[in-house]
């Protein structure tokens, strides 16, 4: 068995206050997720230092991630009851996979599902769809995620029937479909129609929740599917990047917050030369990061690795560091580190409202 503890920042649920409460779980087997998904077991921890480990897997709760965990939460609940499903979508970085992973780490963290000499409980299961899927393929993931791989000879009913037999046996109440775009028509070079309807077939004699997780497009897969469109409809969002604005879930205020919290973790680990919570960097972070929680984390990461104890991190050491990122290309020459603040406020303001017109545009653009 593999103990397995992640340590949790939690936003205070109390407005205008930050409270950091570190909640540690302990779970005494392998989390059910993909290989591919289980970052901690690929990190190389001799060349990565701790405090760089312990932040960038640090999960900072906000409204957005809160309102998608209390999503899966539901959905989790009223399994049994009915087939349901749940739909959560975002572009890529916004934290999709990451609060399913932080959802599979509190239910697998619960008495009630810790493995016994009899039986190891798998309540959830959690796949990302492959490229190209077909139902051997789905089926033989869903397997080895369970620990059970397929059989080599890859005999469909063989297969289908080991895991009926795990979702029936071993509890299993809930399957994340994670980038469920790969079921669109432009991902999959194959019909995908048999995997949707093995979906809802399973979805059906297990009485399962089911959740369709990735990329925004994918409505345009369910509204092929009118009967698990219907059902998923029913409990969905799509999560956002931060804005520049002060409206929505997701705005300047609670940016303002997430960052602050990242602030918190930095001073429990004892780093103090590195100022990100103060009201000359918000905008110039958001600028840099277009609002992206991944790109924030990139950001922090290189940081983290350049900077040394004792040394102060001066706004021209982090443009250097920022120069060294993949994503600073809408910002072309604009040093949004060094730059005066109100040329970067300005700039700000500027690329928030383009993005309003880009989205409209490709809003009107899917209407006609």
């Amino acid at each position: 068995m593999l103990n397995t503890t992640l340590c949790v920042i939690a936003l205070s649920k109390s407005v205008g206050t930050l409270e950091e409460k570190t909640k540690t779980m302990k779970i005494a087997q392998h989390l059910p997720i993909d290989i591919s998904c289980d970052l901690l077991s690929r990190f190389n921890k001799a060349h990565v230092p701790q405090h760089v480990i312990e932040v960038y897997f640090t999960s900072i709760k906000h409204g957005a991630f809160n309102k998608a965990l209390e999503i899966l939460h539901q959905c989790f609940n009223l399994s049994g009851f009915e087939a349901i499903g749940a739909l959560i979508l975002g572009e890529p970085g916004l934290g999709k996979s990451f609060v399913m992973r932080y959802f599979l780490v509190d239910i697998y963290s619960r008495a009630e599902f810790q493995a016994t000499a009899e039986l190891t409980p798998l309540p959830v299961l959690y796949i990302r769809v492959p490229g190209r899927p077909t139902i051997n393929r789905v089926v033989e993931k869903l397997l080895e995620t369970a620990g059970l791989p397929a059989p080599t000879y890859r005999s469909k009913g063989s297969a289908l029937v080991r895991l009926s037999r795990v979702i029936r046996e071993q509890g299993t109440r809930m399957i994340i479909f994670d980038e469920c775009q790969h079921l669109l028509k432009e991902h999959a070079l194959i019909r995908t129609n048999d995997v949707i309807n093995f979906i809802k077939v399973v979805m059906d004699e297990h009485a399962l929740s089911i959740v369709f997780a990735g990329h925004p497009n994918a409505k345009n897969l369910l509204a092929q599917f009118p009967e698990i469109n219907q059902r998923l409809s029913l409990i969905q969002m799509e999560l956002k990047a931060f804005s520049f604005d002060d409206t929505g879930m997701s705005n300047f205020k609670s940016f303002k917050s997430y960052i602050k919290t990242i602030q918190a973790k930095l001073s429990s680990l004892n780093i103090t030369e590195i100022k990100l919570a103060e009201e000359g960097m918000y905008s110039r972070l958001w600028l840099a990061t277009k609002g992206i929680p991944r790109h924030i984390h990139q950001l922090l990461t290189r940081i983290l690795l350049q900077h040394s104890e004792g040394q102060k991190m001066s706004n021209k050491i982090i443009q250097e560091i920022y120069d060294t990122c993949p994503f600073k290309s809408h910002l072309g020459h604009f040093r949004v580190f060094t730059a005066p603040l109100d040329k970067v406020n300005t700039t700000a303001r500027q690329f928030f409202e383009q993005q309003r017109v880009d989205i409209k545009k490709l809003k009107n653009k899917k209407v006609k």
